[in-house]
């Protein structure tokens, strides 16, 4: 029976799909100020999404072309909103890229997925993670992976390392009580919905009532 369940949820990473590969009801801002309702397929690994509008009309659009894209999410039954931002592509180049806004304030948590190859044996949609089984070595699967960015005032958007010295650096003016906040509510900061939380404390400390 052990391995009959194993095999089980097995089949189902092989066959899972992932966000991006489904076309969702939405809408796209384009930098010259147009607006185009349709079906939208993304891809934040090339920076390009392509836009369904009606039977007959199909257009794509990079990164460069678009201010913003909002999507209706059904696998997740909720909306999601992209930015394309200037990002470092090297140290002395910038371009656009998409940003998924998870949180808006002084300091805004973004959001760029990515696709992986792990040796996982199961999801756990309680808590958005992927378990690995140290017995099924070898066994390897594409992880849909969310790769956390925090974005100033100023501009400047910088990774997040998913470990809690760097967030600490990046809340650098509020440690102690984001320290304690963290302990008291028992938190993940690799966690998407525990980090959303921690970044709306953080926003509530610096912004003014």
């Amino acid at each position: 029976m052990i391995f009959i369940g194993i095999l089980g949820l097995s089949v189902s990473l092989e066959a899972q799909r992932f966000p991006h590969e489904f076309w969702h009801e939405g809408k796209v801002v384009l930098l010259e100020g147009d607006t185009l309702f349709g079906d939208i397929k993304y891809d934040l690994e090339r920076d390009v999404i392509q836009l369904r509008r009606g039977a007959d009309i199909m257009e794509a659009f990079s990164a460069r072309k678009i201010l913003f894209f909002e999507i209706f999410d059904e696998t997740i039954s909720q909306y999601r909103l992209f930015f394309a931002l200037p990002f470092a592509i090297s140290s002395n180049y910038k371009a656009p890229v998409f940003f998924e806004v998870l949180f808006e304030g002084k300091l805004t948590l973004l959001n760029r997925e990515s696709i992986q190859i792990q040796n996982v044996t199961y999801y756990d949609p309680r808590f958005s993670r992927y378990y690995h089984d140290p017995f099924m070595r070898g066994m390897n699967y594409p992880v849909l992976v969310y790769n956390f960015y925090f974005l100033n005032e100023k501009g400047q958007i910088a990774e997040f390392s998913k470990k809690k010295r760097d967030l600490y650096r990046i809340m650098r003016n509020r440690q102690q009580d984001i320290k304690a906040y963290i302990k008291k509510e028992r938190l993940k900061v690799d966690r998407i919905d525990h980090l959303i939380k921690i970044t709306r404390y953080y926003n509530s400390l610096i912004t003014p009532n």
